[in-house]
Order: C-alpha cells, then structure tokens, then sequence
C-alpha cells in the first residue's frame, strides 16, 4: 500500500523528469520597428509596449533613500550613545576607588563625540532635503541624477552648528550630560 507521502514524492521526481516550459522572452522595448527583418511576423512595436521610465521620480527616489540612510544612522547613533554612556557611568559609580582619578566630563566626552557625529548626519540629511526641494521643481527634461550638494551647502541652515542645536538633537545630548554629571556628583 502506498501511503501519501510516497504518493507526493513520486510526483514530484515525475514533475522533475518531466522537460520544463522555456520562458517565453517579451517582445523587444526599443525604438526601432522589428517587422522589417527575418522573424518578426511583420508587426512593429506599439507604444504601449515601451517601457516608460521618469527621470524625475527616480531621482527623487535616489535622494529619498540617502536621506532614509542619514536618518536611520542617527537613530542608530542615539542608541549607541545611551548603551555607552550608561556603561561608562557604571563602570564609574561601581569603581569607588578611582572615582577621584577619573574626571566625570570623561564620561561626558563620547556623548559630545556622538553629538558632533549626529549633528554631522543632521546637516547632510538637510543637504539632500534640500536638494530633493530642489529636484522636484525642476522639469523632467533638465533631470541629470546629480547628487551633488554643493548648491544647498550655501544656506546657513544645513549647516554643522545649526544642526547642532536643532530641536531634536538639542533635547537628547546636553539632557543626557547633565544626567550623568549628575549621577556622577551623586555617586561619588
């Protein structure tokens, strides 16, 4: 008696050995007409069989996605910043003993380091803010997928110091150095 699975594993050693249907390839996309010469069946391509690619919105596209990158990397930066700091803060607070030979603003230097970094990752995702602004009003024909900033770098606003002291920056580094200076004071 043949059970089930025997049953489905002779299928498919038959569907194996059973010769396999080629793709069947589209018809060409170009400009040029393929009636003309041997094979074609004498029809030439429609326009509606041309693939139609914007320049616009894939420019668009590619800005989107390094300013995705930038954000994500401080995300990722703040997190990095908050494990670090608060093994730095108990690595200090634990060590009783050597508390007076290490300085707390020790402690509070990667959380600057990060800040810069952020503040660095802030201004650049403003630069490709900027520059998508830029992309979008202008008309599909002068689309070149330059990704270049310098134009934008101009502006005060996108850069390094403002950054800084944007809102969302400015809320998470200095709070987080007044917390372990605080902790630091305390625990010592």
């Amino acid at each position: 008696m043949v059970t089930t699975l025997e049953r489905e594993r002779q299928q498919q050693t038959q569907q194996r050995r059973a010769p396999q249907p080629q793709p069947q390839t589209p018809p060409p996309t170009g400009g040029a007409a393929t009636g003309s010469g041997g094979g074609g069946g004498g029809r030439r391509n429609r326009p509606d069989q041309f693939v139609i690619v914007e320049n616009k919105p894939k420019h668009l596209e590619f800005i989107q996605r390094s300013i995705d990158r930038l954000e994500n990397n401080s995300i990722l930066l703040k997190g990095w910043t908050i494990i670090l700091a608060a093994t730095l803060l108990g690595l200090f607070v634990s060590n009783s003993d050597s508390v007076e030979s290490v300085p707390i603003f020790v402690i509070c230097l990667p959380v600057l380091g990060f800040w810069l970094l952020d503040a660095h990752f802030q201004s650049q995702e403003r630069l490709y803010r900027a520059l998508h602004e830029s992309v979008r009003k202008v008309e599909e024909e002068d689309i070149d997928y330059s990704m270049d900033v310098s134009e934008q770098k101009k502006d005060r606003r996108n850069g390094l110091v403002q950054s800084m002291i944007v809102s969302s920056l400015a809320m998470f580094y200095p709070p987080m150095a007044a917390i372990i200076v605080l902790m630091g004071l305390l625990g010592g």
